[in-house]
């Protein structure tokens, strides 16, 4: 009698423990990690055309003017760094929106494949984390880490000061002016836009970006201002201010 309460007692114990390991696999793999290179494929030889709205300010900073474009991003070399990360050399032509103008290369920048990381490296040689492992809802990460950013609007980099970067929406639809792309991952990097007011100083700040999976960057929106009230007929833009909305055409 009593080896049956222990047997049964063991045949229990082990459902129970079967059980569990069932239900924490069924949680990893609800929770599996999927790559930011996922989200950002890079292949020599692709190319992708987006429409670029750029903000400037005019001469002596009178007001913030915006020009469309084309650019074509086509990447035309991968190799290794110093470190063993693969980079990718990406070409941005550019031209008017009629296409009236030939194409024109407007920069050429590097997307590098590290172990958990893709960053972007500027011509100018400002490096961002753009896309990190794991893409889940929640997760932050410092992608301007790389950039010295001081608190002071003085200083030459205070456009990228504060900025965290999020993942939001993951894995969920997104719909641009021109297309709609099944799973996305919306990346919020900083919302800084007060209300503005021409009588006093002005600043602000917004960055967001959207990646299709298995496409790359759809949607790019970047403003920064700094804006001065004005000592005669005109207010007074910082040069530096700059705009840029980029949205995926094909």
């Amino acid at each position: 009698m009593r080896c049956m309460q222990l047997r049964n007692l063991f045949l229990f114990a082990l459902a129970i423990g079967l059980c569990i390991i069932s239900c924490t696999k069924d949680k990893e793999d609800n929770y599996a990690v999927v790559s930011g290179k996922e989200y950002l494929p890079m292949q020599v030889g692709a190319v992708q055309l987006y429409r670029l709205d750029s903000i400037v300010p005019t001469a002596f900073g009178v007001r913030l003017d915006t020009s469309y474009y084309l650019a074509k991003d086509s990447v035309t070399l991968q190799t290794l760094d110093a470190t063993g990360d693969t980079v990718f050399f990406v070409d941005r032509f550019i031209t008017d929106t009629l296409q009236s103008q030939s194409w024109t290369l407007a920069t050429t920048y590097q997307v590098v494949y590290t172990k958990n990381t893709i960053d972007l490296i500027q011509v100018d040689g400002k490096r961002f984390i753009k896309l990190t492992t794991p893409v889940r809802d929640g997760y932050a990460w410092d992608g301007n880490q790389y950039i010295l950013a001081g608190s002071g609007s003085s200083d030459s980099n205070y456009a990228y000061y504060g900025w965290n970067y999020l993942y939001d929406s993951v894995g969920q639809a997104y719909t641009t002016q021109y297309a709609s792309y099944a799973q996305t991952a919306i990346v919020q990097e900083i919302n800084d836009l007060p209300a503005f007011d021409p009588t006093t100083y002005n600043s602000g700040k917004f960055a967001q970006e959207v990646y299709a999976k298995g496409t790359g960057l759809i949607y790019q929106n970047i403003f920064f201002y700094i804006y001065q009230p004005p000592t005669s007929s005109a207010g007074n833009y910082d040069l530096r201010s700059f705009g840029i909305r980029l949205t995926r055409l094909q």
